[in-house]
Parts: C-alpha cells; structure tokens; sequence
C-alpha cells in the first residue's frame, strides 16, 4: 500500500478540477506540484508503476525534493 500526503491550497469554485497543491509520496519523500485532479491520478497511478517510481518519472510536473 503507497501513503500521499495531499496538501490543497487553492480551488477554482468555477472549475473545481482546477486546484493548486502538492501531494507527498510518504515511502519516497518526494514532493510534487499539482495543477488539477488529472495531475493527482497520474501521480498515484506513476507512484505505483515500480520502474516510473525508480527513475522519478512525473512527466513535466514540479518535483521539490
């Protein structure tokens, strides 16, 4: 089982896909930005994808380590 810390700072009340935040990978540590829920999905499917995970793969997200 893979943990997340997901930190929201910002909704758009009109486009409530749209936020603005930064999810955790507890077993990593590492830290991504997040632009919208698709951004979150893709992460959790990716954090899960053992090869992606080794090579810290996040497509052209922000990742804070």
């Amino acid at each position: 089982m893979h943990c997340y810390i997901l930190h929201i700072y910002r909704q758009d009340p009109l486009n409530p896909e749209n936020i603005a935040g930064i999810v955790e990978i507890v077993e990593s540590d590492q830290k991504i930005a997040i632009k919208n829920i698709g951004e979150l999905t893709q992460i959790i499917i990716r954090a899960g994808n053992e090869s992606d995970r080794e090579a810290g793969f996040y497509g052209d997200m922000d990742l804070f380590r």
